[in-house]
């Protein structure tokens, strides 16, 4: 196999991971509380980038006037959207939250268009219609389950943690110019970390409980939290900014079409979810309007 059909193979398994990554948040809340299942991921990965930073030495280099943005971006893509995506899949089904979350490149354009920097036209419209009528689809299940309630909220959060993934996007391509990919992630993991750590100050009451958690774990769940952490984030993260690198952005970013395909199979193997018409409509109408408005931007 040639260095780019590698390549290929390690995007379609970033793909497949963070498919995953949902129904195995929500089997590990069986056994930790989400803020804990964020604080192990997130710490984790962190330390993995902090010693890549170090490898890298001169070329990690922090730039003062910078720290502001890395710590917004940290704020926004880590210690804000991790909980909210997490809290969101507990009350949610995980293949609903695949599919939701593969609307950011939607969110993402909305909100360029209303600060300015996009124009719209009819291929983007068209898409957007697409795209909400998947959400429809995707809500229309809730009615028909004993948990509607919980499930619109869960999916109403995930929508929620989509605009902030979106925003964070957006923001990132600023920090993207001036540091390689790796190194800003890397930057924005301990920034994220650091305001977690403050946070978790305030909830000093729940630590016995986070304590009782981490010495009942299972086998099984020490294995969910190190695949959120090692592959989901330093292992994807690792690997898509290096297909960024050298495939370019539109050809990488193709690849998260097959997210929402490897989340549904994921949510049916592992938790037993089953594969609806609505969800089959929502993510038809969802990957066919991101597809369009990706194609129009």
């Amino acid at each position: 196999m040639s260095k780019k059909g590698v390549l290929y193979a390690l995007l379609l398994s970033v793909s497949a991971i963070w498919g995953a990554t949902f129904a195995v948040m929500k089997e590990a809340t069986k056994e930790f509380s989400p803020l804990l299942i964020v604080f192990c991921r997130v710490g984790g990965a962190s330390f993995l980038l902090g010693l890549t930073l170090l490898f890298l030495g001169k070329k990690a280099k922090l730039y003062k006037e910078d720290i502001p943005l890395f710590f917004l971006l940290g704020l926004i893509g880590v210690s804000v959207f991790m909980p909210l995506q997490i809290y969101a899949v507990s009350f949610t089904y995980a293949s609903h939250a695949s599919m939701l979350i593969a609307l950011t490149p939607v969110m993402a354009t909305l909100i360029a268009w209303a600060i300015g920097i996009q124009k719209m036209n009819a291929t983007i419209f068209i898409g957007l219609g697409l795209a909400v009528s998947g959400v429809v689809l995707l809500a229309s299940q809730s009615f028909e389950s004993a948990l509607g309630a919980d499930i619109l909220w869960g999916n109403g959060l995930i929508l929620l943690s989509g605009i902030f993934w979106a925003s964070f996007s957006l923001l990132g391509t600023k920090i993207m110019k001036h540091y390689p990919p790796i190194v800003a992630v890397g930057y924005i993991y301990l920034f994220g970390f650091g305001q977690l750590l403050c946070f978790s100050l305030l909830v000093q009451d729940h630590w016995p409980i986070y304590l009782e958690q981490i010495k009942n774990a299972s086998t099984m769940g020490w294995v969910y939290i190190g695949f959120l952490s090692l592959c989901a984030s330093y292992y994807s993260f690792f690997i898509w900014y290096r297909g960024i690198e050298i495939l370019g952005p539109v050809k990488t970013t193709t690849f998260q079409y097959f997210n929402p395909l490897f989340g549904s199979l994921t949510a049916m193997l592992l938790l037993g979810e089953a594969i609806t018409l609505y969800l089959l409509g929502g993510g038809i109408f969802i990957i066919g309007g991101v597809w369009l408005v990706n194609r129009s931007r």
